[in-house]
């Protein structure tokens, strides 16, 4: 990990890409993983979203008990990215969370905005993350904002905190986010009053963002990333 902000509990290890100089300071999204550690793929995200002109950090989260963590996309990854989850000391994650969003805001390369983008798991924790820590716009890619988290609470039931929008990507043939849980999720930020979006990509598989996942749709990738990254710059940039 090339970059580490204090946090409560000591330096919090992230990946981190910058973008190329510019006229304006960047603002900053914070990248939270899939179950499967912070790999190519996510570090291929974090390019990408240097590429388009942001600061991108992704956080190992699962550093406290198992530094470095990488798991394959079969069923041994899966089995032990699983067991990172159920390790998980959720306080002490978001405390961290925490500091990493103040790092990322009070950082004097940027502007001052920060944005979260989740996958899998890391798309719950988007949810989470933004209903708790004040981030200004949030991404989830099939992440399960109805299950339950921190002090047994489903993200979606924190809507009523985000200060800023949210966007989520959803599968039709996500069989972990059935369409009930998705409308669930449209509900809660339909009651909060939250600036909400939820795309629904017609036969998709949980996972069709990532390019080494068997899951990976092309198109639906191309399409809903372009529309990630116009949500960053119209409430990250503007």
């Amino acid at each position: 990990m090339n970059y580490q902000p204090a946090g409560p509990f000591g330096p919090i290890p992230c990946f981190r890409v910058d973008p190329a100089p510019a006229a304006h300071r960047p603002a900053t999204v914070i990248v939270l993983q899939e179950i499967f550690g912070v790999n190519a793929y996510i570090r291929g995200v974090c390019g990408e979203l240097a590429a388009a002109g942001f600061t991108a950090v992704a956080m190992d989260l699962f550093h406290a008990r198992s530094p470095n963590f990488f798991a394959g996309y079969d069923e041994a990854g899966i089995a032990a990215g699983r067991t990172e989850v159920a390790a998980l000391d959720l306080v002490r994650l978001h405390a961290e969370l925490e500091a990493l969003v103040h790092a990322s805001r009070t950082d004097a390369a940027g502007n001052g905005r920060v944005g979260v983008l989740g996958f899998c798991y890391g798309g719950l924790l988007a949810w989470e993350t933004h209903g708790l820590h004040a981030t200004d716009a949030g991404v989830s890619y099939y992440g399960r904002a109805h299950a339950p988290s921190l002090d047994g609470v489903p993200p979606m039931e924190r809507s009523d905190a985000m200060k800023g929008p949210m966007l989520a990507h959803f599968a039709t043939l996500d069989a972990s986010i059935p369409p009930t849980a998705v409308g669930a999720c449209a509900a809660a930020l339909v009651k909060a009053s939250v600036r909400g979006t939820i795309e629904v990509w017609p036969g998709t598989h949980h996972g069709f963002h990532c390019w080494d996942r068997a899951a990976f749709d092309p198109s639906a990738a191309s399409r809903s990333w372009a529309e990630t990254l116009a949500f960053y710059r119209a409430h990250l940039l503007a």
